[in-house]
């Protein structure tokens, strides 16, 4: 093969794995391609576990869970406390989940765990389908948490 051949190969094999991607890339779709769908005006999402820091059981859907759906509470920076809704594994994967309303984008979300606050959270929404804003990253005052399937965030207490 020529240098030239060989160049091509590499170039072509280079852009075909920058396309693929990975689960920490943005799953956001281009809004331009959503102009003929018609939906229902729909809440930004914003899903997450709450998993023990040391042993990485999750402290709610557990057998013996440490912590009720009813011990946490999320409230924005406009101080407006939202509702957290428990799904269990027969929707799924075990989440809990905040609506936190349209075009807040940028709220800053307080997570307090039995009245004690946990985390400052700073999710970033996008629509991963063209009728459902869901957080795509989350970045907190311990750091940057890396997603799981299902735009599911990790959390540690």
């Amino acid at each position: 093969m020529t240098t030239k051949t060989i160049l091509t190969i590499c170039l072509l094999t280079l852009m075909a794995c920058r396309r693929g991607g990975d689960s920490s890339s943005s799953p956001c779709v281009d809004m331009s391609t959503c102009a003929d769908v018609n939906c229902q005006p729909a809440t930004n999402l914003f899903k997450f576990v709450l998993l023990d820091e040391e042993t990485g059981e999750d402290l709610v859907f557990a057998n013996n869970p440490l912590l009720q759906p009813s011990d946490i509470t999320v409230s924005n920076n406009a101080g407006i406390e939202l509702a957290v809704t428990a799904y269990n594994r027969s929707f799924g994967a075990a989440h809990l989940s905040v609506e936190t309303g349209k075009n807040q984008v940028k709220d800053t979300l307080f997570l307090e765990i039995q009245g004690q606050r946990v985390y400052t959270l700073y999710p970033r929404f996008c629509n991963v389908s063209c009728c459902t804003p869901m957080a795509y990253e989350l970045r907190t005052q311990k750091g940057d948490v890396k997603r799981h399937s299902e735009h599911i965030f990790p959390l540690t207490y």
